[in-house]
């Protein structure tokens, strides 16, 4: 026979109800407070928790020595599951996610947008072989991110971005003095 619930009141206010091998905790909730009112009110929906001991005592196995069927120990056998991206892919996205390669672009850029002024403002006719050489150094880098971006990058194939770098790319033919 199971003995009668005894009350116990914590120091935090809550009731904790003890019956044989279990005990109840009773914890009230802060009910509807008034927007003029300052007392807090004590009335509401109430929150129980039982604990028992077989919910006390937990799982027999540590996490650490579970198996789970979806992970393989086996390197050998997760490489064949796991889809691998292509080499050029791979390395593709590699260049273009460097961070070396992403500040060159921007000097480039940079170069590319002030180089024609600079040059008739500052310099020679002589001096017009050197600007153009640059340039198309900077065509040829320009193009290759156009060319790897596809390779690597999801969405970038006619994409806004892409539009932006073929025609800004194909500018710089126009800087040159040759055309």
């Amino acid at each position: 026979m199971m003995a009668p619930p005894t009350p116990s009141t914590p120091p935090n206010g809550s009731k904790a109800m003890k019956s044989g091998s279990q005990t109840q905790l009773q914890i009230p909730m802060p009910g509807n407070r008034d927007s003029r009112s300052t007392d807090p009110s004590t009335e509401g929906p109430k929150i129980t928790v039982t604990n028992s001991e077989e919910v006390a005592k937990g799982p027999t196995t540590p996490r650490s020595t579970r198996t789970n069927p979806k992970l393989n120990k086996n390197p050998s056998k997760n490489s064949k599951n796991r889809r691998q991206l292509p080499l050029y892919i791979w390395l593709s996205r590699k260049i273009v996610d460097n961070t070396y390669f992403m500040v060159f672009t921007t000097i480039l850029t940079f170069y590319a947008l002030t180089a024609d002024d600079l040059r008739i403002i500052l310099t020679e006719k002589p001096a017009d072989i050197v600007f153009n050489l640059i340039g198309l150094l900077c065509i040829t880098v320009f193009s290759c991110e156009v060319v790897l971006s596809c390779l690597g990058k999801v969405d970038y194939l006619c994409s806004f971005f892409f539009l932006l770098d073929v025609i800004s790319t194909a500018t710089l033919l126009l800087d040159l003095t040759w055309i």
